[in-house]
């Protein structure tokens, strides 16, 4: 599934570049907070009465915009990177055929990702400020995914789609713009273990600073002003 993911992803997100000559290159970095949702037959509890534990984790991404009408609308297509770490302890029944079983879960989960989105974007200007706010699917695979208290590395798997909405201002000084972004994305459910184990879903609250280059600017500020 990771082999089927990797390509679609690229081709999506080089296709915006043949989408129009008027494109705004991004890049981005910053930290998210995460939690995880378990997702399991039977109820399932931890020690500490949590149902998850948030833990703050890095982020880096590549994004492209571009003018799809002559208004305030834009296609934005990213690419990136988030590391997700989180630490939880789960009691929950499981029965592989041969009964009901208790398990037990106490680990920390170290998760890389890489993702892919593709929204459309609003703007309004204001001056030399630009107000944005998009909103899409998003699509992860994993790079590595490890459970520490098992010393065991997962195989990687690719989540069903999630989404991803973000809201943003941005300055510009010329073609140079400095961006404040932050968002809310959900990562579907994958396994943790194998099917008997709970299932896992990722919601992160995304922060990031960033830098813009705009290849047009006498194009971006006619668009703008209509």
């Amino acid at each position: 599934m990771k082999r089927k993911l990797l390509p679609c992803i690229a081709c999506l997100f080089f296709w915006n570049l043949s989408y129009s000559q008027h494109l705004e290159i991004g890049l981005g970095f910053g930290n998210n907070v995460s939690n995880i949702d378990f997702h399991h037959s039977s109820k399932v509890t931890t020690d500490d009465d949590k149902e998850w534990q948030t833990y703050w984790n890095s982020n880096f991404n590549i994004n492209l915009c571009a003018p799809i009408s002559k208004n305030r609308w834009y296609l934005k297509s990213e690419i990136g990177f988030l590391k997700i770490n989180s630490f939880f302890i789960l009691n929950y029944d499981y029965d592989e055929g041969l009964g009901i079983k208790k398990g037990l879960l106490a680990s920390y989960l170290t998760n890389q990702k890489i993702y892919f989105s593709i929204a459309p974007q609003y703007r309004i200007q204001f001056s030399s400020a630009v107000f944005k706010i998009s909103a899409g699917p998003m699509f992860t695979s994993d790079i590595s995914n490890v459970l520490t208290s098992t010393n065991s590395t997962l195989l990687p798997k690719s989540s069903p789609p999630g989404f991803k909405i973000e809201t943003g201002i941005q300055y510009n000084f010329k073609n140079i713009g400095a961006e404040f972004n932050i968002g809310y994305a959900k990562i579907g459910q994958s396994e943790l273990q194998n099917r008997w184990h709970p299932k896992i879903s990722y919601n992160l609250i995304v922060a990031n600073f960033g830098i813009t280059y705009s290849m047009n600017n006498e194009r971006k500020e006619d668009i703008n002003e209509n």
